[in-house]
Order: structure tokens, then C-alpha cells, then sequence
């Protein structure tokens, strides 16, 4: 699950609204699973996504490789809204306390 591409263009500098990143679709294999993408969400959904692979993964006796990076906490930046104005560094440090804290769900 992810992004096609970078979401960063040239062009996508004046677009105030995604920080500077064009809306790009969110997909999982080739299929558009959201556009616009909810971004406050995203982090989650990925780390969900992981656990999942891994645990089907695990329960088929496959083995596996996952490579697992959030896209937090360059820009576009955003927080889930359960951590949004947690920390006393803004919006960065909101999307970091979600990161460190994203795996105590598990």
C-alpha cells in the first residue's frame, strides 16, 4: 500500500492545501484505494497493512520480506487526530509522538 511515485512535484509547491504535495491516489497493488488520501490516517493504515501482511505471511508459512518506512515526519506534515496537539512541538512533534507510539496498539 502506498504511492505510485513521490508525491513531491515541482508544481506542487503553490498547493497550500497538501503542504506542498500533489493528491496523489493512495494504491495497493494497482488498485486506487483512496483519492484524495486522508493523510491524518494514513500511518495508521499503513501500520495496520503491515501487521496484517505479516501475521497472513506467518499463518501460510511463507516467508516474507517487508520493508516498513513511514512517510511522517517530513512534509506533507499531519498527525492522526487522536495525538494532534499532544506535543509541545506542533504538528512535527505530533507526527512524531504518532510514530513512536504507533506500534503500542499491537
Amino acid at each position: 500500500m502506498g504511492f505510485a511515485y513521490n508525491n513531491r512535484t515541482e508544481e506542487s509547491w503553490s498547493e497550500s492545501l497538501y503542504y506542498g504535495c500533489t493528491p496523489l491516489p493512495l494504491l495497493a497493488n494497482n488498485t486506487v484505494v483512496e483519492q484524495p488520501v486522508d493523510l491524518n490516517t494514513l500511518n495508521q493504515r499503513y501500520t495496520d497493512h503491515a501487521v496484517k501482511y505479516i501475521s497472513d505471511s506467518l499463518n501460510n508459512d511463507e516467508n516474507f520480506f517487508l520493508y516498513f518506512a513511514y512517510g511522517h515526519v517530513h512534509t506533507p506534515q499531519y498527525a492522526n487526530p487522536d495525538v494532534q496537539g499532544t506535543s509541545e512541538r506542533g504538528i512535527f512533534g505530533d507526527s512524531v509522538t504518532e510514530v513512536m507510539c504507533s506500534h503500542l496498539s499491537y
